[in-house]
């Protein structure tokens, strides 16, 4: 050994930075279940994380661009956004489910939701809502013709 620490040799790079990523996918998780005590709400950055990240990278080498310090500040933050947004999305819907005195709103969200999950449905099965939309009309625009002539 020259010098230098021998867990950062050349020739283990590959496991440095696996291990970085699991030990950085432990801590989210640990830190997300400690605020917010529900294993649904931590499942979410675990998932979205990891997804995140090697779309990130994908598009990085499908555009031929470099990791440079500026793109791992931007995966950063756009990490914060992922796992951010979900959970208080989880954590307001939680919240007004639990709340006694909006009882009768209690059926709106829960059709919200069941709602939202018909849409993301249709839009998996067809592609996109539009191409479910347009299928009723064989793609055409359909005119009302008036019949009263002014």
């Amino acid at each position: 050994m020259r010098g230098g620490c021998a867990s950062l040799s050349p020739a283990s790079p590959g496991i440095a930075a696996a291990s970085t990523l699991v030990g950085a996918g432990l801590l989210v998780s640990g830190v997300g279940f400690l605020f917010l005590p529900n294993w649904r709400a931590t499942l979410i950055p675990i998932i979205a994380v990891p997804v995140s990240l090697i779309g990130t990278f994908a598009g990085l080498w499908l555009f031929g661009l470099s990791i440079n310090t500026l793109t791992l500040f931007a995966i950063v933050l756009a990490i914060g956004l992922v796992v951010d947004d979900p959970i208080i999305f989880l954590e307001t819907v939680e919240r007004l489910l639990a709340d006694p005195g909006i009882v009768r709103n209690r059926l709106k969200i829960e059709s919200a939701i069941h709602n939202a999950r018909a849409f993301l449905r249709v839009q998996e099965e067809f592609g996109s809502f539009s191409e479910y939309v347009w299928r009723f009309v064989d793609g055409e625009t359909i005119q009302n013709l008036s019949l009263i002539h002014i």
